[in-house]
């Protein structure tokens, strides 16, 4: 169901620590797997389909609790025994978490062609540059996938923020509480 290629990220803004990172990140590196979890599905279920013209839905709601996986490779390499000073406090603020998901495989295809054809003096594309909206509307994520993992982290108490114009980021608000509870994992 997963693969390595699978490239999901959690990330909090805001500048690491010079010296140490500070607790929430090294916690947030924890969290990365679980999240991972949910975007998966839309990159596992790309590679078995066909090509589209138009993005199509690879979720279907609900987003199953009792369904996760763990990626591999996906904590951060300081989150070790060594710098855990323990589990963060549940009303710690977490105002810019956001959750990278990897585009349908037809479409990365699709993508590659573009960008090639872009610098092709011969192709119709060549130099015709795509504003962020069309670049989404061309090359990202269904809408739909987007309003499911969007509700499902509503639905947990989190504020989704904003999604990016490639769809392929979602800023979202919660606390550390709320991950525990939605992702099952802690924070340290």
């Amino acid at each position: 169901m997963l693969t390595n290629a699978t490239e999901t990220r959690l990330a909090a803004g805001g500048p690491p620590a010079a010296r140490r990172p500070t607790r929430s990140a090294r916690a947030l590196g924890a969290l990365l797997g679980v999240l991972a979890l949910y975007a998966s599905a839309l990159g596992s279920a790309a590679a078995r389909a066909p090509a589209a013209a138009t993005a199509r839905s690879l979720l279907g709601p609900p987003i199953r609790m009792d369904q996760r996986v763990r990626l591999p490779g996906n904590t951060r390499p300081e989150a070790i025994a060594s710098n855990d000073l323990g589990r963060v406090p549940d009303a710690l603020a977490l105002p810019h978490l956001q959750l990278l998901l990897k585009r349908p495989a037809e479409r990365e295809v699709a993508l590659h062609h573009y960008l090639d054809s872009l610098h092709d003096p011969s192709s119709p594309d060549f130099h015709h540059w795509l504003t962020a909206a069309q670049f989404g509307a061309r090359f990202g994520l269904a809408p739909s996938d987007l309003d499911i993992l969007s509700r499902w982290l509503t639905q947990q108490g989190f504020t989704v923020n904003s999604v990016s114009p490639s769809t392929l980021i979602i800023d979202f608000a919660g606390n550390a509480g709320q991950i525990a509870q939605s992702f099952n994992t802690e924070i340290h």
